[in-house]
């Protein structure tokens, strides 16, 4: 099979001849299911209306997606961070100090989406988290499993038994009336078909895996892993493995004990649309990735680590929801503002309004214009408190600068992310202006 791989990171990127040459594979070769899923969940799209054709990103999410286009290609789309300054690994270990994440995976805020062949819609998807999640159970269950298969036997003439009777079910079928023997046969060679999907799925999740830069922190870790269940299964490769052999042997009647993990394998393999035929010959496409968005992990960065550096004494509201009014009487309406972050001094009478952003172009006018609707809103709790904005990107070092010409106090802040989430020069230099 053809394989093809797209990276993508900063802006200029999208501008490339790779992205033209993406675009025209999802128009020429891929099913709008695909291409709605490439959108909704990696956040790129075909601009159809640039010449040559491109692809355009919402600039949010970061990850990897695995499609099949309809001429047999398997194609790869990685999109990293568009900024250099906000460094992963610190980001994810700082949010796990502040039990949004928890080790020793970190991945429960991404998403992930499963095949979108019609078929297949109504399947549970597969995050990484899950992922990790099921290399760690064939890890485990592979430290137990047994070497040979015990095969029940039904005999009516207990002259002919072999193996070790099952007394407690022989003694419910003769109760029951029925001259039934049933007894465990040992069977030395019965486990290998199914060790071996064990292992082929395990190889399978490392290849998927260490496809994806962000989880260097852990090949170690994941290469491990697949090295133990080797080992401890008994095999050192699993080339006779075949998806009919997930057909054949991930159903009942399962071996002792095998019926959760072979269930997971089964639903992993689906998931990675190895199961879907094709029916009367016709070609098809199909979707899976792994993503972060990023603006939001950033966001909840933010708000822990202003708390943390602000102290206990500041009180933190995340994602608030004020109301507004339009209109009167019968024909008024509502609608919502929803800072990200408000601080209330109390000591000092002041609202602090944090707003964060994942985004290059600094002090938009949209972004400018939102905090200013913050910044005018009437909060009747506190009548008399100053109010100052804050725009927050993410940066090297930090810096605070003022954006001038406004009624209100208005600031734009580069915030370096730490993994103790204490910015020991914050609560000074907000202070200070």
């Amino acid at each position: 099979m053809n394989r093809v791989h797209y990276q993508f990171s900063n802006p200029d990127s999208f501008r490339s001849s790779q992205s033209t040459e993406l675009a025209r594979r999802l128009f020429s070769y891929c099913t709008a299911d695909v291409r709605l899923a490439l959108r909704d969940i990696c956040g790129l799209q075909v601009e159809h209306y640039s010449d040559p054709i491109r692809m355009v990103h919402d600039g949010r999410k970061i990850g990897i997606g695995f499609f099949r286009t309809t001429d047999g290609t398997e194609i790869s789309v990685s999109i990293s961070p568009k900024m250099e300054s906000l460094k992963l690994q610190p980001l994810m270990k700082a949010l796990k100090i502040a039990d949004i994440l928890h080790a020793p995976v970190y991945f429960e805020n991404y998403q992930g989406t499963i095949s979108i062949n019609e078929t297949d819609r109504d399947q549970e998807c597969f995050t990484p988290a899950r992922v990790m999640a099921l290399l760690g159970e064939l890890a485990s269950f592979s430290q137990n499993v047994n070497n040979e298969l015990l095969v029940s036997n039904i005999l009516q003439n207990r002259n002919k038994i072999r193996g070790r009777v099952q007394i407690e079910r022989t003694l419910v079928q003769l109760l029951s009336g029925h001259m039934n023997f049933i007894s465990n046969i040992k069977v030395p060679e019965g486990l290998r078909p199914y060790k071996i999907i064990l292992l082929a799925t395990a190889q399978h999740i490392e290849d998927t895996l260490l496809e994806w830069p962000l989880l260097d922190e852990y090949k170690g870790d994941i290469v491990n892993k697949v090295r133990l269940i080797s080992r401890n299964l008994g095999l050192n490769e699993s080339s006779s493995f075949s998806i009919n052999m997930i057909f054949q042997l991930c159903r009942p009647p399962y071996p002792f004990g095998f019926k959760e993990i072979l269930s997971q394998c089964r639903q992993y393999w689906c998931w990675l649309d190895r199961l879907t035929t094709n029916q009367d010959g016709h070609s098809y496409s199909s979707f899976r990735a792994m993503t972060i968005a990023l603006d939001e992990m950033f966001e909840t960065y933010v708000g822990h680590a202003w708390q943390r550096s602000l102290g206990q004494d500041v009180e933190w509201r995340a994602k608030p929801n004020y109301d507004y009014i339009i209109g009167a009487g019968n024909e008024a309406t509502t609608g919502k503002l929803k800072p990200d972050h408000l601080f209330i001094d109390h000591d000092h009478k002041e609202i602090l309004i944090v707003d964060a952003k994942y985004r290059i172009d600094k002090a938009a006018s949209d972004q400018v214009e939102q905090l200013m609707a913050y910044l005018d809103y009437k909060y009747d709790e506190w009548p008399d408190y100053k109010k100052k904005g804050y725009i927050v990107y993410p940066g090297d070092t930090l810096h605070i600068s003022e954006v001038q010409n406004f009624e209100h106090l208005l600031y734009t802040v580069d915030l370096p992310v730490v993994e103790n989430l204490m910015l020991d020069d914050l609560a000074p230099t907000i202070r200070c202006n």
